[in-house]
């Protein structure tokens, strides 16, 4: 589910055991999700929490109405 931010909205967050997952969907490129996530620094609030940090930024395609790609990043 979305998490509400001082500063946006992040789309999603796994958190597990030893790592947390930080998510950003949008239509046709995961490179503009995963620079979302940094530009509005979703992850801070996560940084001291002792776990390793992935963010993943996902892509959809319009005509394909499928993930049409993705770009991770471990902080």
């Amino acid at each position: 589910c979305e998490i509400q931010t001082n500063i946006g909205r992040i789309d999603g967050i796994v958190e597990l055991e030893d790592v947390i997952y930080v998510m950003e969907f949008k239509l046709e490129s995961g490179e503009d999700a995963l620079n979302q996530i940094k530009k509005q620094k979703y992850y801070e609030k996560y940084v001291n929490s002792g776990k390793d940090i992935i963010l993943i930024g996902v892509g959809f395609g319009i005509q394909e109405k499928n993930i049409k790609d993705w770009k991770v990043d471990k902080l």
